[in-house]
């Protein structure tokens, strides 16, 4: 008998059939490139977000230590005291300067330091905010203060270049006069801490902290800087101090890409800080400009009788750009004087 094996052909994918696989295949590829792309754009987003908050965590640490030290020396700065009394902005009592007679004579008088608040750009209303609130944005605020710290290491104190060591230095914030960059035609600027080193005062030129000889050639002394006491026991009227600083441009910088950097006090006497901004609420109140005007400043060694302010505290608010996510973060933080 003769058996015969049956081959039968095996079928095969037709046309159709491949180009709708290569199609779905084609599709799914598709939509796992863009779900890769959206994932790739949020993680550039967080760590753009996570980059700005460190930054400006980074200046709101800084400037909050400058601004809560204090910036006077008290009437016994020559005592060898570990702590010899200090004075802050808020207890030179401006105002109760005239019109009181209960602090006649009362007001107590630092012997040096200073403190200015330069507001030389009228304020920008920009509008309201997604949560309804009234935004502003400033560039040319500045401050302008003595820094006097505590501790007895030299850890604790500033230094400059030539390794000079002092509780006392002049230290101003500012942002760059013009625009470091204009990504996305967004100018930025770049918030810079110039620092000047002040000759402690209750320590000889030639004496360390620890009691070891030091030069102190290259630091203005303390009494060329500081103002003192006047008659009506509040420091004497003095022209803005110039812009000394042991502190190059580039160990200047603190952070860059600052699209606004503002500072906004409150205060007793005068003419009171707004609650409304034209139309809209001020939302920053009671914290407002010095005057509506530019060129408004608060100075601690200049006393104006028809306008005599206490500052309280100051709120900052400073805001920063990413130009690659276009992103923008804004710290804001109140520090009491």
């Amino acid at each position: 008998m003769i058996h015969r094996k049956l081959h039968t052909a095996r079928r095969g994918f037709t046309l159709i059939e491949l180009l709708v696989s290569a199609a779905l295949s084609v599709l799914i590829m598709a939509v796992i490139s863009l779900a890769f792309q959206q994932a790739t754009a949020t993680m550039s987003q967080l760590k753009s977000v996570s980059d700005l908050a460190s930054r400006l965590r980074i200046a709101e640490n800084l400037l909050r230590q400058d601004l809560e030290a204090a910036h006077f020396d008290g009437p016994d700065v020559n005592s060898l005291a570990d702590s010899p009394a200090r004075m802050k902005v808020s207890d030179l009592r401006y105002d109760k300067i005239t019109g009181d007679p209960l602090f006649a004579g009362k007001v107590r008088a630092p012997v040096g330091g200073y403190f200015r608040l330069e507001h030389n750009d009228t304020m920008i209303v920009e509008g309201r905010d997604q949560d309804g609130l009234s935004s502003t944005s400033a560039l040319r605020h500045v401050l302008r203060m003595t820094v006097i710290r505590t501790g007895n290491s030299a850890a604790e104190e500033f230094t400059n270049a030539a390794g000079i060591h002092s509780r006392h230095a002049e230290v101003i914030w500012k942002l760059s006069d013009g625009p470091t960059s204009n990504a996305n035609a967004v100018p930025t600027f770049t918030l810079l801490r110039y620092v000047h080193v002040l000759q402690d005062p209750r320590i000889p030129a030639s004496m360390g902290p620890t009691g070891l000889p030091r030069s102190l050639q290259s630091v203005t002394p303390v009494a060329g800087r500081f103002p003192i006491a006047g008659t009506n026991g509040l420091p004497l009227p003095t022209p803005p101090p110039p812009l000394l600083t042991d502190t190059n441009a580039q160990d200047a910088i603190v952070i860059t890409n600052v699209v606004s950097f503002e500072v906004k006090p409150t205060w007793e006497g005068g003419a009171l800080p707004r609650p409304a901004l034209g139309a809209m609420v001020n939302s920053d109140y009671p914290f407002d400009v010095l005057s509506p005007n530019p060129g408004d400043f608060f100075e601690s060694s200049t006393v104006p009788t028809s306008n005599s302010r206490r500052i309280n505290a100051v709120k900052v608010k400073i805001r920063l750009y990413d130009p690659k996510t276009k992103l923008t973060r804004q710290s804001s933080f109140i520090v009491k004087l």
